[in-house]
């Protein structure tokens, strides 16, 4: 029973690890941003980055907004500074999935405009659903 045990536990460390190295959406904000840029590099046009974003049938993309996305300066988004902002003069947000541990974690990613209808910058929002 205690060989079992052993030989279990390792197995199962292993596969919770490969499960959170493997997911994408569980890899830190900054992780996530610097994947997302490389798929919409700053200076793309709106129209690229919609038609990007619709080609992935898993994400869920909001409509493009007249006004710039806001930015509350927590420091664990790629800002540096801490101040509050509205990154651009529109936005759009995606909808890019969930996981599980105990909670839901849900995982948007915000595209600001600059006034040319071209990328400015990307941030990433991770929020746990408690209940």
């Amino acid at each position: 029973m205690t060989i079992a045990i052993f030989i279990a536990l390792p197995i199962v460390a292993l596969t919770v690890s490969l499960m959170i190295l493997l997911n994408p959406l569980r890899w830190p904000e900054k992780s996530i941003r610097v994947k997302m840029l490389k798929l919409t590099p700053i200076g793309t046009k709106i129209e690229d980055v919609v038609s990007i974003i619709n080609d992935n049938d898993k994400w869920k993309m909001y409509p493009v907004r007249n006004y710039g996305y806001y930015y509350s300066g927590q420091p664990s988004r790629h800002y540096t500074e801490l101040e509050d902002c509205v990154v651009g003069v529109k936005s759009m947000y995606v909808y890019i999935g969930e996981y599980r541990t105990i909670f839901a974690t849900d995982v948007t990613v915000f595209y600001g405009f600059d006034e040319d209808s071209k990328l400015i910058d990307i941030a990433v929002l991770k929020e746990k659903d408690s209940l």
